[in-house]
């Protein structure tokens, strides 16, 4: 079970290891994408005897954290396999953004409180919790937009509908090349050898920031031992293949493995670190819903020459430059803590849509 979408890195890892694993035991392994709690919880709710598995990120550690109604513990319904690998993640900008070096960006986001956002593949992704620690380190204003997965948030990003993003190297390598998206910083000890003129973290001036993006194996609690021991040992075996370690470097990937007891212990301490700093951050998951939903909906938000200019008909107008902040008198509080209504000033002359323009030309 995969509770991401098709295309993102943990899809990616499920269906390397799972084709080497149906290999070794002899029969069909299926990857199944359920993305959400709705994935998670089937595998909570399976039989605990080795033939229900989920492959997952850290991000798993701090779903009780967004959400109290949870249909399960996140810890106590789960038992640790192994860990697969590890994730340098990259941070993207829009191609167009005023803010090319990571000082730049701070600097933006400081000078304009409530009015950027960063995107991520839903509240409990590695995009999510590296965004929130990104947010707390520089001490930033910027809103949370969550995606229904990696794609998606990588289509905001080119089309300037959200402003960051921390993206996993091999789903973002390709858009970097070729100037769709800028790079600013990749979260890793060492620059990427596909990514050499990216500078790291601390070497963009904030050591301070460091993220280990990993991704593991898991089965429902109750699993034994020597069944979660077994299956430990053919997922290391699997990665110490020449063939899987050359597709998993060449996107980037760091494999890394361990015992299910080290696991546990892992899961444990990050579902304490990262739970204490959101419950830090004291943003409820309301106040994401409610910013997408502005986002979204583009009925009364739609502004000539923004994002979502009524003028080209839902995509971003030719002649928009980024968007300046009016005076804070002109400006309201939107629904959310610290969200801002910005207002436009339109290079093309351009004026408000009214409601019904704005339901017509919106964008899904």
């Amino acid at each position: 079970m995969v509770p991401f979408s098709a295309g993102s890195v943990t899809d990616l890892l499920a269906r390397i290891i799972g084709e080497k694993l149906g290999e070794r035991w002899g029969q069909q392994l299926i990857v199944e994408n359920r993305p959400g709690i709705p994935g998670t919880a089937s595998v909570a709710k399976s039989a605990p005897d080795g033939y229900t598995l989920m492959l997952t990120s850290n991000g798993h550690t701090v779903a009780a954290v967004l959400n109290k109604n949870l249909p399960f513990d996140p810890v106590r319904e789960f038992s640790g396999v192994t860990q697969v690998a590890s994730v340098p993640l990259v941070l993207i900008v829009p191609p167009d953004l005023p803010a090319k070096t990571l000082k730049e960006f701070i600097a933006l986001a400081k000078d304009r409180p409530g009015t950027l956002n960063f995107a991520s593949s839903g509240l409990a992704s590695t995009a999510y919790i590296s965004g929130e620690l990104f947010k707390q380190t520089a001490k930033l204003d910027i809103v949370h937009v969550p995606y229904k997965g990696a794609p998606g948030s990588l289509t905001g990003i080119m089309r300037s509908d959200s402003h960051m993003f921390f993206a996993g190297i091999n789903i973002a390598l390709d858009l970097i090349q070729s100037g769709k998206v800028q790079a600013l910083a990749v979260a890793a000890p060492k620059r990427i050898a596909t990514l050499p003129n990216v500078p790291t973290f601390a070497e963009a001036g904030m050591p301070e920031f460091e993220y280990d993006a990993w991704f593991g194996v898991m089965a429902p609690a109750s699993t034994p031992i020597a069944i979660r021991t077994k299956v430990s040992q053919d997922v290391a075996t699997i990665l110490r293949i020449a063939e899987v370690q050359k597709r998993l470097e060449s996107q980037g990937v760091v494999t890394v493995v361990n015992a299910p007891q080290e696991f546990d212990a892992l899961i444990r301490s990050d579902t304490e670190r990262f739970g204490r700093m959101l419950r830090d951050a004291g943003s409820p998951p309301a106040r994401h819903r409610a910013w997408r939903a502005t986002l979204l909906s583009s009925v009364t938000e739609v502004l000539a020459c923004g994002p979502w200019c009524w003028r080209s008909r839902g995509r971003r107008c030719s002649c928009a430059s980024w968007p300046t902040p009016a005076p804070a008198a002109a400006g309201d509080i939107a629904r959310g803590r610290g969200l801002r209504r910005v207002s436009h000033r339109p290079a093309c002359g351009g004026r408000r849509a009214s409601q019904s323009e704005a339901s017509a030309h919106s964008r899904p």
